[in-house]
């Protein structure tokens, strides 16, 4: 049997001869040797490729040769060619220090936690004389790499994982589609970045490898690119309000410094145009280059002493003033002011289902709390509705007027980059921007779909149920991708904190948004209070024309919901005795999956397919409890909110085993791969195939799963930010 090697060594040739030689010298005198070396010759023209195969006849040395499309596509195509569990990256004119896999692989095996391993470095010169170490320039005496911590010290101190010092879990590389062919600079920066989003880091102190420093870098080279770099991939980031601000001004005074550095060399090369627009974009940092300026004038020798002097004056003044205006509190006595939290409603205008539920069922929790003063902004359309969804509840809440929309500019995006585009985004996104203080101090907005932010001085909180329009662009209208881009793209400015539904949304915002990752929390379930202790009536069944055994799917029609596989694995299985006499009852509005309806009539199994369209939230409840089984068929869901009312209905429940639905019915239950309709026939089968015992004991699982998940609930707060959270439900 073959064994694949431990690690794959990666190096990438290009014109390399000069020092290919020494680099490969170093990687066979390892002292750990069960390795393999993929070498990715990106189209040189020096006869390196033919100097390493005479000087290196050895069977382990695999050459991929390709036309010059530059080192990030060459990275990636060695990662492709990886067959060792781990990737140690080597540039072809660095050095590696004898014990450096054994050092890394030990680390490896002891942290199975972490995915990227990196070590101390030494700078050399072109012939190989000692400069400095990595450590002294980028302090890593003192790096925490605790939980997302590394994600942070990468956005602080800049990129001090250098690329010859990396080893890598394969998996890990290709989960995270490292070196993004966008970059021409600063790719390993990126794949370092979104690593860390996902996985732990760890760093080994020792120098393990020798950085070789050639007299004139990239940087100065083509600065024009290094610039283009930093800000496509910091520039937003330095904008992102969910990034702490000392971060968010270190990265500010890393761009700023990479205009200044990119305008000298500009000028220097005597490309004047390139180094106007490199001077002019400094103005985008303009806190940064205010900070700048004024700390050059500080230096001076003349002018530095008296105005720091008076800068202290200024800021002691302030302090004392502040204290003076701060109110006194005794001693043991906690404030009882109220949280007002605003909840936008624009959610509460649209069908009863998903947004709505969450939206509603939030704002019955949040007003239960005794300390929280709850305000919605809605239409009078969504006011009735939620009225009606909460009853006496809903006298407790206080009702503003939904303000026009408003878009921070973002859209125009995906219509044009013209200049006149830039400036009316820029000037739309100043217009949408929140300004001033809130009437209470202690107010959080929540933000859920078309609405804004009105106040800069309070806390920000964005509700993002799932992140389907961008994981599965495919499954929904180009108006609904780009009206959620949009929002995603005025959260990412103004939010401070961002709230979704599950540990999967959670992932899948960290990993896909330029998000702090710390500032991603997840909230609570609300279900409705009717679900608690859920009363049944086979009448509810008999008034949707359900007077025969069913198999229910509960669900709006559109793709994303895996429907039409559903009705197909349906047809599969339709003769059977366990199915005999049994229909399939889909339940939800049509949504905007408009040729659903043809397929239907056109399928086979059309006569014992019954679409009962929206069903009111009174009667879920039994219908749930009475049908033979429950199927959440699908594809993506950031939650499952069907799933968790079917299981509190002690119904028998089965779903995809992808995304969040298969966590919330559990291991135990039983899932199916929503992309086979063999699979989803099948689940259902050994469903309807259940002893009456082994059906008793099944629902009584799927209730016991429903209380563990509410009990959970409990335990969390409502809103990242609420000081305390009431967690009764009104009923």
């Amino acid at each position: 049997m073959h064994r694949h090697p431990a690690v794959t060594i990666a190096i990438c040739l290009f014109n390399s001869s000069r020092f290919i030689g020494e680099t490969l010298d170093s990687v066979f005198a390892q002292t750990r040797q069960d390795f393999e070396v993929v070498l990715i010759d990106d189209g040189s023209t020096d006869g390196c490729v033919e100097l390493v195969e005479r000087r290196f006849p050895d069977p382990r040395i695999r050459v991929l040769r390709q036309a010059h499309r530059g080192l990030s596509i060459a990275r990636r195509r060695s990662i492709a060619a990886s067959t060792g569990e781990l990737v140690a990256f080597l540039d072809h004119d660095d050095i590696w220090l004898p014990h450096k896999l054994e050092r890394q692989l030990a680390a490896a095996s002891g942290h199975p936690e972490a995915a990227l391993f990196f070590s101390d470095c030494v700078y050399i010169d072109e012939h190989g004389n000692p400069l400095r170490r990595l450590s002294d320039e980028y302090r890593l005496n003192d790096l925490d790499l605790t939980g997302m911590s590394a994600y942070a010290e990468l956005l602080r101190r800049g990129c001090f994982v250098w690329q010859s010092t990396v080893l890598a879990r394969t998996a890990a590389l290709r989960a995270v589609d490292a070196f993004d062919p966008a970059y021409r600079y600063i790719a390993d920066y990126d794949t370092w970045l979104r690593m860390a989003r996902r996985y732990g880091l760890h760093y080994t102190p020792e120098v393990l490898a020798k950085w070789r420093v050639h007299r004139v870098q990239f940087t100065q080279r083509c600065p024009e690119v290094t610039l283009a770099d930093h800000r496509a991939l910091l520039g937003a980031l330095y904008r992102t309000e969910s990034i702490p601000q000392p971060i968010r001004i270190a990265v500010g005074d890393r761009l700023l410094g990479q205009h200044r550095v990119s305008c000298r060399w500009l000028l220097k090369q005597g490309r004047y145009a390139l180094a106007a627009r490199a001077l002019y974009g400094m103005f985008s940092y303009p806190d940064r280059l205010f900070a700048y300026l004024v700390g050059k004038v500080l230096e001076r020798r003349r002018l530095g002493p008296a105005l720091r002097m008076a800068l202290r004056a200024v800021k002691g003044a302030v302090r004392l003033g502040r204290g003076r205006r701060r109110p006194t509190v005794e001693a043991g006595v906690a404030s009882t002011r109220a949280a007002h939290i605003w909840i936008d409603g624009t959610a509460l205008a649209a069908a009863e289902t998903g947004y709505f539920n969450l939206v509603a069922e939030m704002i019955r929790a949040l007003a239960a709390g005794s300390s929280n003063v709850v305000h919605v902004v809605a239409t009078p359309a969504g006011r009735a509705a939620l009225e009606r969804r909460l009853g006496g509840p809903a006298a407790r809440l206080q009702f503003h007027p939904s303000p026009r929309y408003a878009l921070d500019g973002s859209g125009f995006r995906h219509m044009s980059n013209r200049r006149w585009v830039r400036v009316v985004r820029s000037v739309l996104r100043v217009v949408a921007a929140p300004r001033g203080a809130p009437p209470d101090s202690d107010t959080i907005e929540v933000l859920v779909w078309r609405g804004r932010f009105r106040w800069a001085r309070s806390q920000h909180v964005a509700l993002v149920q799932d992140l389907t329009t961008k994981i599965l662009p495919e499954l929904h209208t180009a108006a609904n991708v780009a009206e959620f881009d949009r929002f995603l793209a005025y959260v990412r400015r103004h939010a401070s904190a961002i709230a979704t539904v599950s540990e999967h949304s959670r992932q899948d915002i960290v990993e896909r948004l330029a998000v702090f990752p710390d500032s991603v929390s997840v909230l609570p379930m609300p279900v409705h209070p009717r679900y608690r202790m859920p009363l049944f009536s086979k009448a509810a069944a008999a008034a949707h024309g359900l007077t025969q055994p069913y198999i229910l799917c509960v669900g709006c029609v559109e793709p994303r919901k895996n429907l039409r596989r559903l009705v197909r694995a349906f047809d599969l299985i339709k003769d059977d005795d366990a199915v005999a006499n049994h229909v399939l009852a889909l339940a939800g509005p049509q949504g905007w999956d408009e040729g659903f309806g043809r397929f239907l009539l056109e399928s086979d199994a059309a006569p014992r397919v019954r679409t009962l369209g929206f069903v009111p939230g009174e009667d879920l409840p039994s219908l749930y409890h009475f049908a033979s089984t429950v199927v959440c068929a699908s594809v993506y869901e950031g939650f499952g909110i069907p799933a968790l009312e079917a299981m509190c209905a002690s119904a028998i429940v089965i779903g995809s085993a992808t995304t969040a639905l298969g966590d919330v019915i559990g291991r135990d239950g039983i899932t199916f791969d929503p992309y086979s309709t063999e699979a989803i026939a099948s689940a259902m089968l050994h469903a309807l195939s259940l002893t009456q015992a082994e059906a008793a004991q099944y629902r009584r699982r799927c209730r016991a799963r429903a209380d563990a998940l509410l009990s959970r609930s409990h335990q969390m707060p409502l809103l990242p930010g609420l000081r305390a959270p009431a967690h009764a439900v009104a009923t």
